[in-house]
């Protein structure tokens, strides 16, 4: 979800009224949000927490995203951006930095997710670094043996 689109008290009635019905839902906070809109997107925030709907903050760590720290507590996930696999990869003392966050995301309920897995590599340094969910394009092969 975009924040602008959930920015005053109207916008998030009809928010609520549309996601409260669905079960199994999360709404992803995307990308193109940027530190100008912080206060937006902690109205955002606010609504769905009050709704009961999951959120879950997407790409943090990526090269072109909005990461504060305030918006952990609204969260049920964190999805990792690819581009910590490069990272883990190339210099690898980053991985202390996300197994913190592994640590801290286990003791406040949130699960974490390392996106851009394409690769039975790519499987296993998201299991070394101990992630409990990834998401990419290795699982549409009918291929594969995890």
């Amino acid at each position: 979800m975009d924040p602008h689109v959930c920015k005053n008290r109207s916008q998030s009635i009809d928010w609520h009224e549309f996601l409260s019905k669905e079960r199994d839902i999360v709404c992803e906070i995307i990308e193109n949000t940027d530190s100008t809109l912080i206060e937006d997107t902690r109205f955002c925030l606010d609504a769905l927490k009050q709704s009961n709907i999951p959120i879950a903050l997407d790409d943090v760590g990526g090269k072109r995203n909005l990461f504060c720290f305030d918006f952990l507590e609204y969260s049920k996930f964190i999805k990792f951006d690819k581009c910590w696999l490069d990272l883990f990869r190339t210099k690898a003392y980053y991985k202390n930095i996300v197994w913190g966050f592994l640590d801290f995301a286990r003791e406040a309920d949130i699960l974490c997710v390392l996106e851009g897995i394409e690769t039975q590599e790519d499987l296993l340094i998201a299991a070394e670094m101990g992630f409990p969910l990834v998401q990419g394009f290795l699982f549409q092969s009918r291929n594969l043996v995890v």
